[in-house]
């Protein structure tokens, strides 16, 4: 019995630290999201990592893109990175770090949340981001979905 108790202790531990195997990442679903006024409807696995590692700067009107990301580290940051990008934690920072000194380009803005990036997604033209499916309302277009580990360009309505 003493050791049952350990066992139920040790999960509630694992639980509340968001370690359980309850949710996995590849459970995770995220919607990549633009400004209403944004001159795309879907985007591609390509495009997006061309949009969020900052090669292509500018949208087909030739406006800048305004790129959004959340902070490293965080559970859905890193998700995002290993789908779209394919990079893990280290090699993101890395090449973050070699941008940077290479050709002095900048990196995404950050937000702090998924619930301030779908704020600023659905108020400023021109940006991009992504949030939990859960997180999604109105106010923004969805071009892209990330489930079960990989990236679906939304379907274009005719």
């Amino acid at each position: 019995m003493h050791c049952m108790l350990r066992i139920v202790v040790f999960c509630f531990v694992l639980a509340s630290l968001g370690l359980g195997a309850s949710s996995s990442a590849s459970d995770m679903r995220l919607v990549v999201i633009v400004h209403p006024e944004t001159p795309v409807t879907s985007l591609s696995a390509d495009e997006l990592v061309s949009v969020f590692t900052m090669s292509q700067r500018r949208w087909s009107n030739g406006e800048p893109i305004a790129v959004f990301n959340l902070h490293p580290g965080s559970n859905i940051r890193v998700y995002f990175d290993r789908v779209v990008l394919g990079m893990d934690p280290d090699q993101a920072a890395r090449f973050w770090i070699d941008r940077r000194i290479r050709d002095g380009g900048g990196s995404p803005l950050k937000a702090p949340s998924p619930a301030v990036m779908f704020k600023v997604i659905s108020a400023l033209p021109r940006s991009i981001g992504y949030v939990p499916e859960s997180q999604l309302g109105p106010g923004v277009r969805v071009v892209a979905r990330i489930m079960n580990g990989r990236v679906v360009p939304e379907k274009q309505t005719p």
